[in-house]
């Protein structure tokens, strides 16, 4: 695999291990998008400039040339990838080639590309990951212009399909209900996923996929694609005309624009795409190695994440350090490893209307600060664990009194609540700072080990008085690239925090923020049955060992849940196995039975995590078509198979059958922990038998590598 310039017909191949991305460039420095798809290894191979062009009755319209990157102006009326004014009013842009870079390992490549009048230059960003099938594609737009360039509209790029009939799944996003799948055949005109909340997850999530309608989880060719952008994004899928799907992904441009003065840039996000020819599966597995191997924090890339103990069930805001006190001993004895005192710690705050922005320990709730519960925790071999809101801030709090410029707001309107907060601006550089120095006064004070960092309502109001009318549409760039720095920080000076990525739930659960956090709150949905559908779509995009939440074993199956749903503990335990898992109950108020339960599930998901978490995860039975569940993970070298069968409401003595296993190697012998020999050809071929009955019954089927005899 390698990037490669062929210098005698000008085109440029980008080349996966099994597929290959080709563009190239004409006499008239424009450039044409060739080819995505399987694998080419010669230029000959692929179809010309002419053959790829569509009818049209411009014919010379930069339209017809499948443009890599197309700006909009001259016969231009589709999606286009880069919208700008330059300083003397002209909107009109036309970009050729200027110059390339190909690094000296061949993973990287950058095209430079020019206005043909003004110095606008757009660096066109390519990169490929060994053993991987996955483009990362990103623009940054340069001026070099004495005035002032506009930016209107922004893309990271363009893609093209094969003319084809498609199928389309996308994840539609709600609290309580993300990654919801829906594949449907892609009908003639604009689809459009985006968000205007500032967070990603809010209506859709940023992620594509394509296939020909014949695609299962393990075969069938599959394009497939997600933006790596925590706010405000926008993915347009074009089946128009006589033209081949057309994707554009980037920034949103709806209550956008961004002012270059000369010197001055915008870098769009990472449109991370990758084709396969196994299925929508083998495309999960692709992100999941992407983030184990480049993108997740190094320090819990491989090392299993810490069974966590969540104190807020057993006393919401009402808590202390006394309660707290009482309940460490208790998660020590279960088995938990952090624990972790949620809301309710900080400031005056004794419910949601009050607090936020003043993070240092209530006085009266904790006279000695946190030291105490955090030396128990240290003391009984647990890591301690914070929870904190830090882009928010309470009208009655100290720091809104003394700042009430630094929230978002129009000055002729009244500041709309939400949850009783506002947002704070931290695209100002004084309210970064100010995030930044809390987080540092606070992990360095306090032996802190996990971070829960919260984010509780939607973006309305954006205004930023402080800055002039034509750079107040930037904020919702500017926003997110300091949450990225205030991430950073933490990750640079702190590598031995967990952070957990939580907003609303699953509102920010896009892959920009796995390179920071280890952890996501998949879902405020902690309902165990419904946990199962989440984690399907969730494991679309994410590694199964970062999803998280409040608590998985909890009194959210208990009654208190979305759903009012009671659920037995050994089903909501073989979820949470699926991820990182989580204990909530009030341990003091638990009949000792059930305490003894807790501890016992504890012990198997430490038992089988290793493999669980860092292992390749095949998502075997879908709860979509079917009553119950079966997801598999296989060790990286094969020799540790786990199965967790989830069996969800199965009537009329229902047979399951033999479920046929994935991605074992076929010569090795496999033993089950009573006993039975298999092959890894024969668990593939033949398959496992599984029985479940009635309502949420469960099991976890355990194979390891066999001595040879």
């Amino acid at each position: 695999m390698a990037i490669k310039f062929l210098e005698n017909n000008s085109i440029f191949m980008v080349n996966t291990e099994n597929s290959t991305y080709a563009f190239c460039v004409n006499e008239d420095k424009s450039v044409t998008n060739l080819h995505w798809g399987a694998r080419v290894d010669n230029a000959f191979d692929l179809l010309s400039v002419d053959e790829v062009r569509e009818p049209c009755e411009w014919k010379d319209s930069d339209y017809i040339k499948r443009g890599e990157f197309n700006a909009w102006g001259g016969k231009f009326f589709d999606e286009p990838c880069l919208k700008v004014t330059f300083g003397d009013g002209v909107r009109d842009c036309k970009l050729v080639y200027e110059e390339h870079k190909i690094s000296e390992d061949g993973l990287e490549l950058v095209i430079t590309l020019k206005d043909v009048y003004y110095n606008l230059y757009v660096d066109l960003y390519y990169k490929v990951y060994p053993g991987l099938d996955l483009i990362d594609k990103k623009s940054v737009i340069r001026n070099e212009e004495e005035k002032t360039v506009t930016v209107e509209s922004a893309m990271s790029g363009s893609l093209y399909l094969p003319k084809d009939n498609y199928m389309l799944t996308v994840m539609g996003s709600a609290w309580a209900r993300e990654y919801d799948l829906r594949r449907e055949k892609m009908s003639y005109g604009k689809t459009v996923l985006e968000s205007r909340t500032l967070y990603s997850n809010s209506n859709y999530s940023p992620y594509f996929a394509i296939d020909k309608g014949n695609a299962t989880e393990e075969i069938g060719e599959v394009w497939f694609g997600t933006l790596q952008w925590a706010g405000n994004y926008k993915m347009t899928i074009e089946y128009v005309r006589n033209n081949p799907v057309r994707i554009v992904g980037g920034l949103n441009d709806f209550d956008f624009s961004y002012p270059l003065k000369k010197g001055e840039s915008i870098d769009t996000p990472v449109f991370t795409v990758g084709y396969t020819q196994g299925g929508f599966g083998t495309a999960s597995r692709m992100f999941h190695d992407l983030q184990k191997k480049y993108i997740s924090p190094r320090k819990y890339a491989y090392e299993p994440l810490p069974v966590i103990y969540n104190a807020w069930a057993a006393f919401e805001f009402k808590i202390d350090a006394e309660k707290l006190l009482s309940l460490v001993d208790k998660a020590a004895y279960i088995g938990a490893e952090l624990f972790l005192v949620d809301d309710g710690w900080f400031g005056t705050r004794d419910d949601e209307t009050s607090g936020l922005g003043d993070w240092y320990p209530n006085k009266e709730k904790f006279p000695n600060g946190l030291t105490p519960i955090i030396e128990k925790c240290n003391k009984l071999g647990m890591k301690f664990g914070l929870w904190i809101e830090p882009e928010m801030v309470s009208p009655n709090s100290e720091l809104y009194k003394s700042h009430p410029d630094w929230v978002f707001s129009f000055k002729t309107r009244e500041r709309e609540l939400s949850r009783s907060q506002l947002t704070l601006n931290i695209a100002k550089p004084e309210v970064k700072e100010y995030i930044i120095n809390t987080f540092d006064k606070l992990l360095s004070e306090n032996n802190i080990e996990f971070i829960k960092w919260d984010s509780n309502r939607f973006l309305s109001q954006p205004g930023w008085e402080s800055e002039p009318i034509e750079k107040q549409r930037a904020y919702h760039y500017d926003y997110i690239k300091a949450l990225y720095d205030i991430f950073a920080f933490i990750n640079e000076k702190y590598p031995n925090v967990i952070i957990e990525n939580c907003a609303q739930g699953g509102m920010r659960a896009d892959l920009s923020l796995a390179h920071y956090c280890s952890r996501i709150n998949r879902s405020d949905n902690q309902d165990a049955r419904d946990m199962v559908f989440l984690h399907e779509g969730f494991t679309y995009i994410h590694r199964t060992k970062s999803a998280g939440g409040g608590a998985h074993i909890s009194r959210a199956s208990r009654g208190f849940g979305v759903n009012g749903r009671t659920l037995p503990i050994k089903f909501m335990a073989h979820v949470a196995m699926l991820g990182s898992l989580a204990v909530g109950f009030d341990l003091r108020s638990l009949p000792d039975e059930e305490v003894e339960e807790i501890k016992e599930y504890v012990a198997m998901h430490k038992k089988y995590r290793n493999t669980v978490q860092n292992g390749d995860m095949y998502r075997l039975v879908s709860p979509r078509n079917n009553d119950y569940a079966v997801y598999s993970f296989v060790s990286e070298n094969k020799s540790d198979v786990v199965v967790i069968a989830l069996g969800l409401n199965i009537s009329f003595e229902k047979k399951i059958g033999s479920i046929q296993l994935r991605g074992l190697d076929e010569a090795m012998l496999y033993i089950s922990e009573d006993g039975v020999r298999k092959t890894g050809k024969g668990l593939m071929n033949v398959g496992v038998p599984i029985s479940l009955k009635g309502d949420y019954d469960c099991k976890i089927i355990h194979f390891t590598k066999a001595e040879e005899n």
